[in-house]
């Protein structure tokens, strides 16, 4: 007896059409048929076959099947989630939790694993299609995650497609990728995992200032965030680091064009008093030179003869 596949889903699995449930059918199968040829504990584990050929993949599998296994679409996220509704969930998360962090590895992140493994493992390609809706809302926004169904509730957006919704709530990224060739209301959008921010860097005080005085780092040079950072915070990092940085720049300008004018006006005082007090030690040296003269030195009187 051979054991056949009952139920297939080749858009999920498209080499073996095999879900889920098929596989733990074939684990049974698999299990029930050892144990049965086993009398005692120290016999062999043996499997009978009756098959002389190689049934997966078929040897006489021409190329155009197999270029169309190659090539066909599949919604690849829902082989490793629970359901169709915990990959929208996680799909959504990524969208605010889009910084890769290994606390969210079972989360949101898990989603940039599976895209890296499909994409430089596997060698596939893999898009976004915003044309139509996946598998998790075919029966509508009733089993959505309370977070995102709020949250497209506030922005208006239960509505059907995701191009539909990307319009009520980004339709700048839809301009933004036409500007550039992609046309997201006719044509999937290619996607893959990249290095997008780097975190750490150059140790910095609360005006952006390193160690060496005069020297500033912002943005991803400064070390503002350790191995965590929170997603759409590196461009308001920019931004306050680098108007920190300029405030406190033009204070210590300020400030060292106060000291100088300081120093300069001290040197200025120093050098009039210096000059007075020359001036006064001439004019009692010329007093005292006529006192001698009339009166002899140290105020005696002159006799005369």
């Amino acid at each position: 007896m051979a054991f056949t596949v009952t139920k297939t889903d080749y858009g999920l699995s498209p080499y073996t059409g095999m879900t889920r449930e098929s596989w733990l059918e074939a684990a049974k199968y698999l299990l029930e048929n050892v144990f049965s040829n086993i009398k005692n504990f120290t016999d062999p584990v043996v499997v009978p076959r009756t098959e002389t050929e190689i049934t997966y993949p078929h040897v006489n599998v021409s190329d155009e099947i197999a270029a169309i296994e190659e090539s066909a679409e599949r919604e690849f996220l829902n082989g490793y989630f629970s359901s169709p509704e915990e990959v929208l969930k996680n799909i959504f998360l990524k969208g605010y939790e889009w910084p890769f962090d290994v606390r969210k590895i079972y989360g949101s992140s898990f989603i940039d694993l599976l895209v890296y493994r499909e994409t430089v493992v596997n060698g596939r390609k893999v898009y976004l299609d915003f044309t139509r809706e996946p598998k998790g809302l075919k029966n509508g926004f009733g089993k959505l995650d309370k977070t995102a169904y709020d949250y497209l509730k506030n922005s208006d957006a239960l509505i059907p497609l995701p191009i539909e919704r990307l319009k009520k709530m980004n339709s700048g990224a839809i301009e933004l990728y036409r500007e550039h060739g992609i046309d997201l209301e006719n044509q999937p959008l290619r996607i893959a995992v990249c290095a997008q921010h780097c975190n750490g860097g150059i140790r910095v005080n609360k005006n952006w200032q390193t160690n060496v005085k005069g020297l500033y780092a912002i943005g991803e040079a400064a070390g503002t965030f350790g191995v965590f950072r929170p997603g759409g915070a590196a461009l308001n990092s920019c931004q306050v680091g680098g108007f920190r940085a300029a405030q406190h720049i033009a204070y210590s300008a300020e400030r060292s064009i106060l000291l100088i004018l300081r120093s300069a006006a001290l040197r200025l005082i120093f050098r009039a008093s210096q000059r007075r007090r020359r001036k006064n030690s001439i004019i009692s040296l010329q007093r005292q030179r006529v006192c001698d003269r009339l009166c002899g030195p140290r105020g005696k009187s002159v006799k005369k003869r």
